[in-house]
């Protein structure tokens, strides 16, 4: 019992078990970890059967007055209250939990103040904006920018092959000089969050020698649990798979993660295309706050507008369902609309013998 509730010290629990537990057993765990740390960190010295719906309420006000999103601070106050009632469980189902009861487990975070709303309805306003289908005109300048970049690389690396680092690969006849110019297009074409495209391996892509077909098969980043993995399955076009084979063609390994770290071998790093897409769209002459996550949203927005159904769209971007979908991203066409909804209640076409003064 001594041991049990030596673990009841909010810092120790979260290095010693907790930790270990996040970094097996699931794939967003180290990230998860990082938010519980840097929002809570301040509890570590106390025991969780301490921790009072004032230290919560404390936490909350000064990080929203400092700026932080009300659903950001949602999630970070989600996982630290996870924590706590992953402790109030048993573990193997036979020893006594570490902690008896979670003190919080039935605390909400304040409701929004008017003013708070309306930021929210701003912030709402903006990201409805980016749910829409680029225009040919954008398409164009990303296309001019990975032209451009592409170019770019080769005349970087021509020059150092030139000046003493012969020893570094000739680029010249590579299609894709560069990892992220095959990045961008697999998020162009399958409207994947960067997360699980970095996650991607080779192993992935299934053939079907009945059909002659490739189907991407993989489990999405925030679904990927221990108990809980529903997977993607997405036919690979014609264009895809020119982008995946072209890619394969001109690397070294074909086994593994497709975007690999030359150091270290393991998947890049979340946060690697930044750089690179910033340079893009300076290149292509794209002005606007455009991030890569634009594609899914560009992706969703073209297959609503084709008319696919929802639940087939869900289902190729990993949605357990078609709300957030049918919520966020189904447009009406107001010609086509105004076109239906010509003559409906009218009385112009009716015989007016029929009318009788009743509409």
């Amino acid at each position: 019992m001594k041991a049990a509730n030596a673990y009841l010290n909010i810092g120790r629990f979260y290095e010693s078990i907790y930790t270990p537990y996040k970094l097996d057993n699931f794939k967003d765990g180290k990230s998860t970890l990082q938010n519980i740390s840097r929002n809570f960190s301040h509890l570590f010295d106390r025991d969780m059967d301490k921790v009072t719906s004032t230290d919560i309420l404390s936490w909350y006000h000064k990080r929203i007055k400092s700026g932080v999103m009300r659903s950001t601070l949602v999630r970070d106050y989600g996982a630290f209250k996870a924590m706590l009632n992953f402790a109030a469980k048993s573990q193997d189902g036979h020893t006594p939990a570490i902690l008896k009861d979670n003190p919080i487990k039935n605390y909400s975070l304040p409701a929004l103040t008017l003013a708070e709303r309306e930021m929210l309805e701003e912030h709402n306003t903006k990201l409805e904006s980016k749910r829409v289908i680029m225009s040919n005109t954008l398409k164009l300048q990303i296309q001019n920018g990975l032209n451009l970049y592409t170019e770019q690389i080769k005349e970087k690396r021509n020059a150092s092959r030139a000046h003493g680092k012969g020893h570094l690969a000739d680029l010249q006849e590579r299609v894709y000089p560069h990892w992220f110019i095959p990045f961008c297009h697999i998020a162009r074409l399958t409207g994947m969050r960067p997360a699980d495209i970095y996650a991607l391996k080779w192993e992935n892509l299934a053939y079907n020698q009945f059909n002659n077909s490739t189907a991407l098969i993989f489990t999405p980043s925030k679904t990927k649990k221990v108990n809980y993995s529903p997977k993607v399955t997405f036919p690979v076009s014609d264009e895809l798979k020119a982008v995946f084979d072209i890619w394969k063609n001109e690397q070294s390994s074909t086994t593994g993660f497709i975007f690999r770290s030359e150091r270290t071998g393991r998947a890049l790093e979340r946060k690697a295309h930044l750089t690179h897409w910033r340079q893009v769209k300076a290149l292509g002459g794209v002005t606007t706050d455009l991030d890569l996550y634009s594609f899914r949203h560009n992706f969703i927005s073209e297959l609503c507008a084709r008319g696919v159904p929802v639940l087939t769209i869900a289902k190729l971007v990993g949605h357990k369902d078609g709300s957030m979908i049918a919520a966020n991203y189904l447009r009406h066409d107001e010609t086509n609309t105004l076109a239906m909804l010509q003559g409906v209640g009218g009385i112009n076409s009716i015989n007016n013998n029929q009318i009788k003064g009743v509409i």
